[in-house]
């Protein structure tokens, strides 16, 4: 029973990692994408991931959150956000993606960017295993030492870095994070929890 179980596990997770695609979201500062981005992201389409499903239907990205953050399913989806791909989107806070503007993608394999901190949220029990040798369902990305004012507010400059304890985070009272920082807030990393999916933080 167990051998069969263990067989069963094996060949779902190589049908995942095989058939895999993801929806690829930058978020942007400027309302025409013309910015540097200061976040992006990489979900695995078609999959639940906390509460939130990301797909691609024909020419666009369709982002759908539902109300059991669990399981996606039920009667009382969230009203869906449909992106166009390719094109620079307004769009509002929607689980992981945030930003005043957006380009929205699908592609077949994610990526892990430099300059960046980046979480791998990957499809394990087991928080000892290798992450790589198994599905990746997010690759979250926040750009290091990128002024970063999504919201217009002068007093909320944020600067973000990393190193390979933690991240800091550094908030400026200027539009150009320059000087030194009001407040610096170093967060050390977290440590892996089964209740959910496993992750690891890299900093590169």
């Amino acid at each position: 029973m167990k051998i069969i179980l263990s067989l069963c596990i094996s060949f779902i997770i190589i049908s995942l990692v095989k058939a895999s695609s993801y929806v690829f979201i930058q978020s942007h500062q400027h309302a025409g994408c013309t910015d540097t981005p200061y976040t992006q992201i990489y979900a695995m389409s078609d999959v639940c991931i906390n509460g939130i499903t990301y797909g691609c239907e024909g020419k666009n990205v369709v982002i759908t959150g539902f109300n059991n953050f669990g399981a996606c399913h039920g009667n009382n989806p969230i009203k869906p956000i449909t992106i166009p791909q390719g094109k620079c989107t307004p769009v509002r806070s929607v689980g992981v993606v945030v930003g005043n503007s957006v380009v929205a993608e699908c592609v077949d394999e994610y990526d892990l960017p430099t300059n960046a901190l980046t979480t791998v949220i990957y499809n394990s029990t087991d928080c000892e295993t290798n992450w790589e040798d198994y599905p990746v369902l997010v690759v979250e990305t926040t750009f290091v030492n990128v002024c970063i004012n999504p919201g217009g507010d002068v007093a909320s400059n944020k600067v973000s870095s990393c190193n390979q304890k933690g991240w800091t985070l550094a908030e400026y009272g200027n539009s150009d994070c320059v000087g030194k920082p009001g407040q610096s807030v170093f967060n050390p990393y977290q440590q892996c929890d089964t209740s959910n999916y496993p992750s690891i933080t890299l900093c590169k």
